[in-house]
């Protein structure tokens, strides 16, 4: 691993442990609506749990991965220099499509929203030829089956939007 890259993860995992951990105290502060099995704040505290320990785990492999030899020289070809480039697109697109979500969340409904995020996501994260039916089955039914978890297993009511 090159030192550059461990310097990046380094932060970043320590950037995502302070958010994890700003999400988590920021759930405390949701309100309990609705007499339900689990509270509303079970999600966000579920969520910052495991991106704090996905961050613990980054943190880790930045700080005991062996640094590299500073005599060999770091040679990157086209090829390394393309591949960042798509990597960087993608990551750029991710925060753009989770930007839009939660713009458009409340206004258009969760069942919708959602099923456009993970077909779009799907269609950023794909390295191969896109099989856009197949994403549009897997967001669709995600949606979907998250949706009805929520209300009538938890008794947690999501944004219905327009649906609505």
């Amino acid at each position: 691993m090159r030192v550059e890259s461990r310097k990046r993860d380094l932060y970043l995992g320590i950037g995502f442990l302070l958010f994890s951990i700003g999400v988590w105290i920021a759930s405390l502060s949701i309100k309990h609506l609705v007499v339900a099995r689990i509270s509303s704040s079970f999600v966000p505290q579920l969520a910052a749990t495991i991106l704090g320990i996905l961050s613990l785990i980054l943190i880790l492999q930045s700080v005991l991965s062996a640094p590299n030899d500073s005599s060999k020289v770091d040679v990157t070809s086209e090829q390394e220099t393309e591949s960042d480039a798509k990597r960087k697109q993608r990551v750029r697109l991710t925060f753009l499509l989770i930007l839009l979500y939660l713009i458009f969340l409340e206004p258009i409904g969760f069942l919708i929203t959602t099923a456009l995020y993970l077909f779009f996501q799907f269609w950023v994260l794909s390295r191969r030829k896109p099989n856009l039916p197949l994403y549009g089955i897997i967001a669709v039914s995600t949606s979907v089956i998250i949706y009805y978890l929520f209300v009538k297993v938890f008794v947690l009511f999501l944004p219905a939007g327009i649906l609505g």
